[in-house]
């Protein structure tokens, strides 16, 4: 609730909920956005600004920050504790004002997590759906096909809805129009001779791209047009019947041979993933951001494709530290593979432990695109890390690494009948 002053009532004090940010959505024009915020005086409880939108305050959590008010010359500086032991002290008055605003806070609907789980879709942190990308794809969802307007990704105003609405309807249009869909030849394959329709790639898949019949013992099938290329279901396939195009086994382990072909007691091997950590890996170097040269990069789709092998054979191969480096939860550009690499990072930490190699020396990082200079830090950080694993360290881990862990289950198939003469 906001209290407008009366001119003739010498009122500064107003209790608002986005009060300023509410002004500008529901229309009120700059000139009286102006005149008014110099009459207005919000007491601030949580403050979710939409996405991209400035703010006076700034993106601040209140529980035990510092924050200004919006005029430092009246309030100052106060901590959140001392801002409410404030307000509770303060005496109830009356006053005599022009207007009494209102402002309440957008939620999402109550049945957005039903829609969310019948088309795969993202949500944000504030519960709303997730674009693709921001900046380049700012009303395409993450799963091909489906497209964002209005309210859906947070609130808006009737202007923005509208501009949104006609983006996403050229943006459907041209799917629509073309009569053929291109796909990147990232997608996944299936050896009918290793599948046994255990089903575990059809449940981790996050687009629902992988079909399979546990009952009838069918091989699992792959839709190419909804396969997005993550290659989460390649990594949690135990029997090694998934493959990826252009991100084939054979392709990351000679990536991993090479880059610790030589001294490789003083290489971190670092897998990150192609939207987020890669490019806050290049941003990092085209801002000239300073961080140790001994990591060795191995690009993949999503953290997703990190194999569980990939990591042993590092380990096997005489790496101290192994960095395993993806998206955000909430940013995650195959909406919930994210989530996979969380799984098995820490499975392998428990066997890890069970071995007698210290879980540290395998790390995993959430690193965004935008983020140039927490990866120049957590680079930082490992090679820290890295300097005090000693060689007789690695020499232990590389031999109670066994086979077992490098390779596949073979999978174990009933002989067929011979049939009846």
């Amino acid at each position: 609730m906001a209290l407008f002053r009366n001119p003739c009532v010498n009122l500064r004090n107003a209790c608002a909920e986005n009060l300023l940010k509410r002004l500008r959505l529901t229309g009120v024009k700059e000139y009286y956005y102006r005149r008014l915020r110099k009459n207005v005086r919000p007491y601030f409880t949580r403050i979710v600004w939409p996405r991209g939108g400035d703010s006076e305050v700034g993106r601040k959590e209140l529980s035990g920050n510092l924050f200004k008010a919006f005029d430092p010359e009246y309030w100052g500086e106060y901590s959140v504790s001392a801002f409410l032991d404030l307000c509770r002290n303060m005496e109830l008055k009356k006053h005599q004002v022009d207007m009494v605003v209102l402002s309440i806070g957008v939620v999402p609907p109550e049945d957005i997590d039903r829609t969310q789980q019948q088309l795969t879709l993202q949500k944000s942190a504030e519960g709303f759906f997730l674009e693709a990308h921001p900046k380049l794809k700012p009303v395409d969802a993450a799963t091909q096909g489906i497209f964002f307007a209005g309210c859906a990704e947070g609130p808006k105003d009737i202007k923005d809805s509208v501009t949104q609405a006609s983006a996403a309807a050229a943006r459907a249009n041209r799917l629509m129009r073309a009569g053929e869909v291109m796909v990147e030849a990232i997608t996944s394959m299936v050896d009918d001779q290793l599948c046994i329709s255990c089903g575990i790639c059809a449940r981790v898949c996050p687009y629902h791209a992988i079909s399979v019949d546990t009952k009838k013992k069918t091989p699992a099938v792959v839709v190419e047009a909804a396969c997005a290329g993550c290659g989460t279901c390649a990594a949690e396939c135990p029997y090694g019947a998934i493959s990826m195009k252009h991100f084939t086994d054979r392709q990351i382990i000679a990536q991993i041979e090479s880059a610790l072909a030589t001294r490789p007691e003083e290489k971190i091997v670092t897998f990150a993933c192609n939207w987020c950590s890669y490019p806050g890996a290049d941003l990092a170097g085209t801002n000239r951001l300073q961080y140790p040269p001994n990591a060795r990069v191995i690009r993949t789709m999503c953290s997703g494709r990190v194999d569980e092998r990939f990591i042993w054979y590092a380990f096997r191969l005489g790496a101290p530290i192994v960095l395993v480096s993806g998206c955000h939860f909430a940013d995650c550009h195959y909406i919930n593979a994210v989530t996979w690499t969380q799984k098995r990072v820490e499975k392998i930490w428990d066997k890890m432990e069970a071995l007698g190699i210290r879980p540290e020396r395998l790390q995993l990082e959430y690193i965004s695109a935008a983020e140039g200079q927490k990866w120049a830090r957590v680079m930082g950080e490992v090679e820290n890390l890295r300097q005090a694993v000693t060689r007789k360290e690695v020499e232990k881990t590389r031999k109670v690494i066994g086979d077992e862990l490098l390779g596949k289950k073979t999978p174990r198939r009933k002989k067929p009948q011979p049939a009846a003469v």
